[in-house]
């Protein structure tokens, strides 16, 4: 926990009286509504001493849309997160123009987030006019702990909000009953609301401020840290002089006992060979003929991601992958016509493919799709 959290609605308009609160050591000092947070909260002074204090903006669930993407069979978690943040960005009703913050979650799967890239903007913008610079810009309902078996209800008083295990969405009357699906619904209490919010200064959150809008963060050095990274300059440079030496001499003495030895590993696969270019030369071809360079994952899991990219509208459902290098997929879409494209572009790139089209119970079109190097 930070010793001193402010807390504040993201700001959509200008002049807009914004929810705010200010912890201090886990505890509440106080709250309220003001287009000006940190002059009623009695925090304007200078930026030197603003420096202890953790600025966290909180969006109401209109704002920006969560998302959880199922992890990718054999993915690492690198690639699976990027994965995931492609398909939450093409899954956007406002196009390529967004913002996207993803995570891995407990439950195996990936999280994003997605908001408007001129609405952050300008949100990061109204937040510096009022002077402070977010630290953190979170989804509010992010911050509610989900509960096995039954939605969590926050209301804010900004927003309400419901939670699921893998849900956040405002809470809408008209819609309540449709959205809960006759789950039971838990509603926190102020104090419970409290303990929420100080969770937005929480290391490892779901956080909009990443990628291109990552907080500058500001540093001066005093007398002795000065000296001390001028003694490290000059030691870095009589280092950088030494190491290129170094290594010239070892490369020189271990290049021959290095080929040598890539020529012995060779010759385990491609028989007796009198120097390394020759090992090179025949082991690509080995390659060639077993055709082991195009069924790794990546090239026709590349080729299926390009693909539906070119295609609006369809997206990938699911994805796996065999060792004989079959990528399996499922594609949806509003049409079976949507789906074509990316099909027949998979096609042009030389790949073989196979497909079942299907419709699932609420009309949507699917295909079900294999992708295998040729």
């Amino acid at each position: 926990m930070r010793p001193h959290l402010l807390v504040t609605v993201f700001p959509e308009t200008d002049g807009q009286a914004l929810h705010w609160w200010y912890f201090e050591d886990s505890a509440l000092v106080q709250s309220g509504c003001d287009s000006d947070p940190l002059l009623a909260a009695g925090l304007k002074m200078p930026v030197n001493a603003m420096d202890e204090i953790y600025f966290a903006v909180v969006l109401p669930a209109a704002l920006t849309t969560v998302r959880w993407h199922a992890a990718i069979e054999e993915a690492t978690e690198k690639q699976g997160l990027t994965a995931a943040v492609i398909a939450a960005r093409d899954q956007s009703i406002t196009g390529s123009d967004v913002h996207v913050a993803g995570m891995s979650s407990p439950s195996e799967t990936f999280a994003t987030a997605a908001i408007d890239n001129q609405l952050m903007q300008s949100g990061i913008g109204r937040c510096q006019q009022l002077g402070f610079d977010p630290d953190a810009i979170i989804p509010a309902g992010w911050l509610i702990q989900p509960s096995e078996g039954q939605l969590v209800e926050a209301d804010f008083g900004f927003d309400k909000i419901l939670r699921g295990e893998e849900m956040i969405l405002p809470d809408d009357p008209s819609l309540r009953q449709h959205l809960t699906n006759g789950m039971p619904v838990k509603a926190l209490a102020a104090k419970e609301i409290e303990s929420v919010l100080m969770r937005a200064g929480d290391e490892g959150l779901l956080d909009l401020r990443s990628g291109t809008y990552t907080k500058k963060t500001r540093k001066a050095l005093d007398g002795p840290q000065r000296r001390l990274l001028g003694g490290l300059v000059a030691a870095l440079v009589l280092v950088s002089l030494a190491i290129p030496l170094m290594q010239l001499a070892k490369y020189y003495w271990a290049a021959d006992t290095a080929d040598a030895a890539a020529v012995t590993a060779a010759e385990t696969v491609v028989g007796p060979v009198d120097d390394i270019e020759l090992a090179e030369r025949q082991l690509d071809e080995r390659l060639i003929i077993e055709n082991k360079g195009n069924i790794v994952f990546s090239v026709p899991a590349a080729t299926l991601f390009e693909a539906v990219q070119k295609a609006p509208g369809v997206t990938i459902d699911r994805l796996t992958y065999e060792q004989s290098g079959i990528v399996a997929a499922t594609l949806s879409a509003v049409r079976n016509e949507d789906i074509n494209p990316v099909l027949l572009n998979i096609q042009d790139a030389g790949f073989l493919i196979t497909a079942t089209p299907r419709t699932d119970a609420t009309g949507a079109a699917k295909a079900d799709v294999t992708v295998r190097a040729p």
